[in-house]
């Protein structure tokens, strides 16, 4: 019977020290340490940027840290021909180039980083734009176009029963197919 109640005892320890181990570490920070925050001339968080095709689009950013270190930017994916030229500093200071082409008409969101030098890191949240890129000229009449625009405008409306689709916006324009409420 004393053998069962040291087994009992020393069970008991050993969940007794688990749960002080949790309760210890639950006070803990998880994840990167964000201590590092965005400062002018960086733009707001989600801003978005209209920029014709082949025309330049550039902006800068800077990062700073509380702590006497150094930091630099980086960036997630950029667009093809798009450019960061980044060093570390106090600030850290980046600049943004990108002149998009026709083929990259559209919607492109540009995300950035920062992280110090010197262990242990420290990191800002993530900043990201929207760089929304028009055709350098109008699509031809009858030509297929996005229905998606400039600072994230989108057309669209619900049907509720089938309606014709129009050439114009007129109750006289020739029918080019008919819309139904549900699509394949």
């Amino acid at each position: 019977m004393t053998k069962r109640f040291r087994r009992s005892g020393v069970a008991l320890a050993a969940l007794a020290a688990l749960v002080l181990a949790v309760g210890a570490a639950a006070g803990t920070a998880r994840g990167p340490k964000l201590t590092l925050t965005w400062q002018a001339p960086t733009p707001a968080d989600g801003s978005a940027f209209t920029v014709t095709a082949g025309s330049p689009v550039s902006f800068e950013l800077a990062v700073s840290s509380s702590q006497p270190q150094l930091a630099l930017i980086g960036s997630r994916g950029l667009p093809a021909g798009a450019s960061l030229v980044a060093a570390y500093g106090r600030p850290g200071l980046g600049t943004v180039n990108w002149t998009p082409t026709e083929e990259q008409v559209g919607e492109h969101v540009l995300t950035f980083s920062a992280q110090t030098h010197d262990l242990p890191h420290a990191y800002a949240r993530p900043r990201s734009f929207l760089v929304y890129v028009l055709p350098t000229a109008p699509a031809a009449q009858g030509e297929p176009f996005p229905l998606n625009g400039p600072n994230g405008l989108s057309r669209w409306a619900y049907i509720l029963r089938t309606v014709p689709a129009r050439a114009r916006p007129s109750a006289a324009a020739k029918v080019i197919t008919r819309l139904r409420p549900r699509t394949p």
